[in-house]
């Protein structure tokens, strides 16, 4: 095998052009596949139910959260509700309800409970995150926001009239944690009086063992109809439409980047391939069989898909991390996440292609005639 690779090199070495052009042309379609395959991704968890995820309770027949208004009152009738464990109020604030990369999403919460409502899955990167309930004005920044705006902390930014210092960096389990700024009531009302006293949405956890679907009925009973609740994905489902949609898209424009690939390295193969008439010719001489000629032909194409697979890859994982994309409409927000398994994956699967590109043209070539090479290449 060491040597098959020795022979594979330096034929790759004797054409420098047309080696280092297949391999970006491989490596720019591998960055293609890779970032269309993490879009996907997002889409997928986006519209995925997750385990224990809450219930949100929204104003009916709304639904971008920026329009829902319910009185906060409202939280002591869902609390009452038999099988309600935790009930949340938030005041959510975009400064774009259409798609957008650049929106931000407020979320307003009670600075007192935050801790004891949301603190079992917010992890804390920096800061000081008891500022949200004693500083005027502070936020708790998602860690994917402040990578995206380039935020640190005691930073002040404004957006969507709304003005705030970056009290503390904090991680989530949840695509929202991470998306989203965080501050409390009295910081959004004092910047949108029309929010005074209203929530715009209320998240809800159940008792452990309760029925969702159940639970739903009941609250939305309790308010009189003047809610709709429903798990998570669904109101995120719901709201996102056709973004979740077009994300999941992303999994055929890698297929199809695929199929491109394949095409690329079988053109470059059956090319170098008709240029190679002496070396299959000196190697049949000496007495190699046809499989080996096939086969350093096809390690030729695996490390021409090797090398600009990884390169592509490597190249789309890293602009995909520093980017740090959230995409936002209606208050919902997906952040376009770094998998370095989905990099490694992108890389293994380009050496693959190329093997399984020119291994029927490796093949055919093998299989040609000596003396037609012989007097071919004389």
């Amino acid at each position: 095998m060491k040597r098959w690779l020795g022979l594979a090199w330096s034929r790759m070495a004797k054409a420098p052009l047309r080696s280092g052009a297949t391999i970006l042309g491989v490596g720019a379609i591998a960055a293609l596949a890779c970032a269309a395959l993490h879009l996907a991704a997002a889409g997928r968890h986006l519209a995925a139910a997750q385990p224990g995820e809450p219930l949100i309770t929204m104003q009916a027949g709304r639904i971008c959260p920026s329009t829902s208004h319910l009185p906060m009152s409202a939280r002591d009738t869902i609390a009452a509700v038999p099988g309600v464990a935790s009930v949340s109020a938030q005041q959510v604030a975009v400064s774009d309800c259409k798609v957008s990369t650049t929106a931000t999403t407020f979320r307003g919460v009670n600075g007192q409970d935050f801790w004891n409502q949301h603190g079992a899955r917010i992890r804390v990167l920096a800061g000081t995150p008891t500022a949200l309930a004693t500083q005027p004005g502070a936020a708790l920044v998602g860690e994917q926001v402040a990578r995206s705006r380039q935020l640190a902390l005691g930073d002040s930014f404004e957006s969507a009239g709304i003005t705030v210092t970056v009290a503390a960096i904090i991680d989530g389990e949840r695509m929202q944690d991470r998306a989203s700024v965080w501050v409390d009531h009295a910081t959004l009302e004092q910047a949108l009086p029309a929010l005074r006293d209203t929530a715009t949405l209320f998240e809800i956890q159940g008792a452990v063992g309760q029925d969702p679907e159940q639970l739903a009925e009941r609250i939305d009973a309790a308010l009189g109809g003047l809610a709709h609740t429903a798990p998570f994905s669904a109101t995120a489902a719901r709201v996102t439409g056709s973004l979740a949609a077009s994300l999941q898209s992303g999994g055929t424009l890698a297929l199809a980047a695929a199929i491109a690939g394949i095409l690329l390295l079988a053109n470059a193969a059956l090319l170098s391939l008709r240029s190679a008439g002496r070396d299959l010719t000196v190697l049949r001489a000496i007495g190699h069989p046809r499989s080996v000629l096939a086969g350093v032909a096809s390690i030729e194409g695996g490390l021409l898909g090797l090398l600009g697979g990884a390169g592509g890859a490597l190249l789309a994982g890293v602009l995909v991390h520093c980017a740090a994309t959230v995409i936002s409409t209606e208050g919902i927000s997906v952040g376009i996440e770094l998998m370095p398994g989905l990099v490694a994956t992108v890389g293994v699967a380009a050496a693959l292609c190329g093997l399984l590109a020119t291994l029927v043209p490796a093949w055919w070539a093998a299989r040609g005639d000596l003396h037609r090479a012989l007097g071919a290449s004389a």
